[in-house]
């Protein structure tokens, strides 16, 4: 199963994803993911829409920690999680290599967070991973 692991910082997964419009040869935004397994769906900050020039699919009502009713606009994107993989070969030899786990998500846009992230990846990402956490670090498998 693909997996990676990672660091625990601040009590905080931060994540380098790539975010992109679905289907489309327009370049890829990287920016920093928080991982909040809070969060039903994933939260995208206006400067992720600007860089895509993403256009809105409509206005969702959600709520937030601080607000129970918000309108916010939608948007479909791909997100693009790197995740390392090791394995046999067909002859038993072990592979090692990268791939990014593509996820098409309907994301809603707020301002976010303390300028350290761009996205918010909620449930709506983690409900097909696992992750676990131990003593300041973090697993991650797809």
């Amino acid at each position: 199963m693909p997996s990676f692991d990672g660091k625990v910082r601040s009590n905080r997964i931060l994540l380098i994803v790539r975010v992109a419009l679905p289907d489309s040869s327009d370049p890829i935004h990287a920016c920093h993911a928080l991982v909040d397994t809070g969060a039903s769906s994933t939260v995208i900050s206006p400067a992720v829409t600007t860089a895509l020039n993403a256009v809105s699919i409509g206005v969702r009502t959600v709520g937030t920690a601080s607000q129970p009713s918000v309108a916010a606009d939608q948007y479909v994107l791909d997100i693009h999680i790197p995740v390392e993989t090791s394995h046999s070969g067909p002859d038993g030899e072990p592979v090692k290599g990268s791939y990014v786990h593509k996820q098409r998500v309907t994301a809603v846009q707020l301002p976010i967070g303390d300028g350290t992230y761009d996205v918010l990846l909620g449930m709506d990402v983690f409900s097909q991973h696992h992750i676990s956490m131990h003593s300041g670090q973090f697993h991650m498998s797809v």
